[in-house]
């Protein structure tokens, strides 16, 4: 049977194709590529399923990341992602043979940047509102052509659809409504809590209004998506040069992380006031069911050179402790900051990857701060969960 990941619809030579050979070589491609991109992007989902036969639906990169606008409005990046449509896999769309959508996995894609006005606040109380999408699939882009009248063996032009359509850049978003994006206000009050995702849709961002606001700012907005990564894991790099008698990082930290992740390197200045140097690493995670046990970060400290057969014996020790916690206060306790200024953290309910550092160097009997390297570097490699 034709229409199977990896078919090939075959025009024999001084064969007449019909519209359906076309059109179904063209399901199969489309089938074969989302469906190498459900494999790509699949994770092992339980302990006792070790199938990863789960659909990753998802985000690519910092895809739909929602920004704030000018005033009281959003702003959804231009990307791709993935919906679940199972169950939803139907042929010959609109009557035309060959026009399937027969992959579970289904596209959700922006090439422009999609704005949304945001409702006025209340004039008393925040709130708190989310954003979220479904996939479309629609028949459009009406064009005439000419088509067989099978009575009179005559072709007659006639307006039809040429296109089967998926991006969402002509989607005018709705106000707690059914549109494919769709903003979805919360109740005010003294602890406002978000409003549960409607079903069908992928919550994409969590969005606290405060009373009587007249304009977003980034850290009013908490990433609700979820990342796809490579078998559902997603890695950040930092590498640091620290002045241990400053505590200012020496040159430019190196920070490799998927777009869409916000990442910050601090040393701690509560620390640093009693003659501790400590260095923070601050990962704010798009995922939302990330939580402590199932990431990983390991921290590494080491001399910026080895002068002597007795300094290569006496390493540098990484004391690391690792916590996902919700920084409503993330400028305090910095003195050094990277980026700077630092960006900003969400300051409500956002997932966010704290690990911390104190490197010593091991003396033969005891740890000791004092001989240290200057510049240590320090690094951190984490490993996040994306499902």
């Amino acid at each position: 049977m034709a229409n199977k990941p990896w078919d090939r619809t075959i025009v024999n030579p001084r064969e007449r194709p019909l519209s359906s050979d076309i059109n179904q070589l063209q399901s199969q491609l489309d089938r074969t590529r989302r469906d190498l991109m459900r494999v790509a992007y699949a994770y092992r989902a339980t302990d006792s399923d070790n199938s990863g036969g789960n659909i990753p639906a998802g985000f690519l990169g910092d895809s739909f990341k929602v920004d704030p606008g000018a005033g009281l409005q959003v702003i959804l990046r231009q990307g791709m992602g993935f919906a679940d449509g199972t169950g939803d896999v139907p042929s010959s769309l609109g009557g035309v043979i060959g026009l399937d959508d027969l992959s579970v996995l289904k596209p959700l894609a922006l090439t422009v940047p999609l704005a949304i006005g945001v409702p006025a606040a209340d004039p008393g109380l925040p709130r708190i509102d989310i954003v979220e999408v479904k996939y479309d699939r629609r028949l459009e882009n009406p064009l005439s052509r000419d088509i067989l009248d099978t009575g009179t063996g005559a072709f007659v032009p006639a307006l039809v659809q040429k296109t089967l359509g998926a991006v969402l850049d002509s989607v005018v978003p709705s106000i707690n409504g059914a549109a494919v994006v769709n903003y979805k206000t919360g109740t005010p009050g003294a602890s406002p809590v978000e409003p549960t995702v409607t079903t069908g849709y992928q919550k994409i961002a969590a969005v606290r209004v405060e009373a009587a606001a007249v304009s977003l700012t980034v850290d009013k907005i908490v990433d609700r998506r979820r990342e796809l990564a490579d078998q559902g894991i997603a890695r950040v790099s930092v590498t640091a040069r620290v002045n241990t008698a400053t505590g200012l990082f020496t040159g430019t930290p190196v920070i490799i992380a998927p777009p869409g992740y916000r990442v910050k390197l601090r040393t701690d200045n509560n620390l640093f006031a009693a003659g501790i140097l400590g260095i923070d690493c601050l990962v704010a995670v798009p995922s939302p069911s990330s939580s402590l046990g199932e990431a990983g970060c390991s921290i590494q400290a080491f001399d910026s050179a080895i002068t002597t057969s007795a300094e290569a014996l006496r390493p540098v020790v990484g004391n690391g402790t690792m916590v996902f916690t919700d920084p409503s206060s993330p400028t305090s306790g910095g003195t050094a900051v990277f980026p700077s200024p630092e960006p900003a953290f969400p300051i409500f309910g956002g997932n966010t990857l704290i690990a911390s550092c104190i490197p010593v160097r091991w003396t033969g009997a005891t740890f000791d701060q004092t001989q240290l390297s200057n510049p240590t570097i320090v690094s951190f490699q984490f490993t996040i969960p994306t499902k």
